[in-house]
């Protein structure tokens, strides 16, 4: 699928070639599309934190070099995964670049690619004084809008800018002594300081030693994190053993929901460790687990667009189970008793094994 043609001019590409240093513009660029497709998504589905599993895999390849006199230009391609049908989201990819086109065709004079900001300057911090990439909107076209590394100067005006933030890692125990909650980020594996409410400050014991997501806003300043100002949702990276999380669960005591709840009810949780031991022993990936009003246990996988559950409550010796594809709006419910019929229902969901918790 045809995606676009950057056409590099300058003296760096006389020779009809693309030196690898120019390769980092393009990869820029590349982030600027994600960041610019992710906000779109985000206001079109505003009672979402976090974007459905695989939005972000979308990856531009180099399909062809086309050369020109004094210039060459590259040939990007949005390929379609071998034998895999094109998922739903991604004109959001094809809307994102025509949005960051149109802005860079119009100097940045109103700018609807404020997600983009920090790449946006990335990629012309990659470009030399003169230098230009002209974005050719169709496969043999020679022109389109002009970017240089002065296009951005209304960007850069604001040396520090607030945009939507996505880390993992992990917090730092230490920094709660000194009055601060930090997080050692998985990318840098630096600390970045965390503006949180009270009521998180009191809670976020129980995601001390585990890979969290933090989603929310955070200050830049060029590319650079440094801080996040709002924590919108948090939640575990990857979900932990479960012999340690139903640990937890029984440590739950009255009140720990409100104040009228009563801790989990103890058969349900040893009926319901055995069957989810057996059930990840059968190769499926490990859920999160939460406890519920009724003293019962949710588990809970997100795979793709599906958002699957299995939930066990006292009493009730069948476990319900439910799905619902966030693409589509499928919903879908059954009860399971066994582990072949459980295995029915969670496996087709849960194929890729490419899951983590709410």
């Amino acid at each position: 699928m045809f995606f676009t043609k950057p056409i590099f001019h300058g003296r760096r590409f006389d020779a009809h070639t693309l030196p690898l240093s120019a390769v980092k513009a393009l990869q820029a660029y590349s982030e600027a599309i994600q960041a610019i497709a992710k906000a779109k998504w985000r206001e079109e589905n505003p009672q979402r934190e976090r974007v459905p599993k695989g939005f972000a895999d979308f990856e531009l390849a180099i399909a062809d070099i086309d050369r020109h006199a004094g210039c060459v230009g590259v040939v990007l391609d949005l390929p379609k995964p071998a034998g895999e049908l094109w998922p739903p989201y991604r004109e959001y990819y094809t809307k994102a670049r025509d949005t960051l086109h149109d802005d860079i065709e119009s100097g940045f004079s109103e700018i609807h690619s404020g997600a983009a900001r920090r790449h946006l300057v990335k990629m012309a911090d990659e470009l030399g004084e003169d230098e230009h990439i002209l974005w050719a909107r169709e496969p043999k076209a020679k022109t389109g809008p002009s970017f240089r590394r002065d296009t951005v100067r209304k960007l850069r005006r604001k040396p520090q800018s607030e945009d939507d933030v996505e880390i993992v890692g992990v917090f730092d125990s230490r920094s709660a002594s000194r009055g601060r909650i930090e997080l050692i980020t998985d990318e840098s594996n630096t600390a970045v300081h965390c503006v949180a409410t009270s009521d998180f400050v009191e809670k976020w014991n129980s995601f001390l030693d585990h890979k969290v997501r933090i989603i929310g806003k955070g200050i830049f300043q060029g590319e650079e994190l440094l801080r996040v100002t709002r924590i919108k949702s948090i939640e575990l990276a990857e979900a932990a053993k479960l012999h340690i999380q139903f640990a937890r669960l029984r440590m739950l005591g009255p009140g720990w929901l409100n104040p009228e709840s009563k801790p989990l009810d103890r058969r349900t949780l040893e009926r319901f460790e055995k069957f989810l031991g057996q059930i990840e022993d059968a190769g499926l990936p490990r859920p999160s687990l939460y406890g519920t009003e009724e003293r019962g246990v949710r588990a809970e996988w997100t795979s793709g667009p599906w958002e699957v559950s299995l939930e066990a409550e006292p009493e009730q010796e069948e476990f319900l189970a439910e799905a619902l594809n966030i693409t589509t709006n499928k919903w879908d419910e059954s009860t399971v008793s066994t582990l072949e019929s459980a295995l029915d229902f969670l496996s087709p969901r849960l194929e890729d094994g490419d899951t983590y918790g709410e």
